[in-house]
């Protein structure tokens, strides 16, 4: 008797414990900050940088975290979930966005004065760098332009393909020369109101930033 009692009670004991679990789906639930760049791993794939408020960094690619919008330049305290038994993450609240004060200074119009220290002067391509919708665009000179735009550590920074309108100029060596070069630099620097676009050691690129 008293062996039925005690299966009875072991078995009421595992119905609650199973029951409490599946209404709780997610096991952990954090504050995070989310980087205003990305990390690309070794095989070439961007991912997320979150960081903890014990300092511990996670590199996630964006898909596994569910009802997150990256926005690039921008500093983003998130609290998230994390699932049981999977790899996906999941957004719970928004706690804070703030530009990035490092990062946004790309974030502007910047007008072309050099191409690997050739200066020109007619005709200027433009550069439109907008962070918070990850588009580059502007005038390469003959013809509009539009890009994707991604930021990662260390100021590098990567160019997609990119869409562009099929006018003929005169000057479209220059157009060809400047969109060559914006899809090979690597990384950038900015100083005293100009901004180098570079592919390793040699600066590709030089703009001036736009009033």
């Amino acid at each position: 008797m008293k062996q039925i009692k005690h299966a009875t009670l072991f078995a009421t004991l595992l119905i609650l414990l199973l029951s409490s679990c599946s209404s709780s789906k997610f096991i952990t639930k954090k504050p995070v900050n989310v980087s205003p760049f990305y990390h690309e791993n070794t095989e070439g794939q961007k991912q997320l940088i979150l960081t903890d408020q014990k300092g511990n960094i996670l590199f996630l690619d964006e898909e596994k975290l569910e009802g997150a919008e990256l926005l690039m330049g921008y500093n983003q305290m998130l609290e998230i979930a994390k699932p049981k038994k999977s790899d996906q993450y999941k957004v719970t609240k928004k706690l804070e966005t703030s530009m990035d004060t490092m990062t946004c200074v790309i974030n502007d119009i910047w007008v072309l004065k050099k191409i690997e220290g050739e200066e020109v002067n007619k005709n200027a391509p433009t550069l439109t760098i907008d962070l918070r919708k990850k588009r580059a665009y502007g005038h390469s000179g003959c013809n509009r332009y539009n890009t994707s735009v991604s930021l990662f550590e260390n100021h590098s920074i990567k160019f997609g393909m990119i869409a562009s309108t099929k006018m003929y100029c005169p000057n479209i060596n220059i157009e060809n020369n400047y969109l060559n070069a914006l899809q090979k630099c690597d990384h950038y620097q900015i100083k005293d109101r100009h901004l180098n676009l570079m592919h390793g050691e040699k600066t590709l690129l030089t703009f001036l930033k736009v009033d």
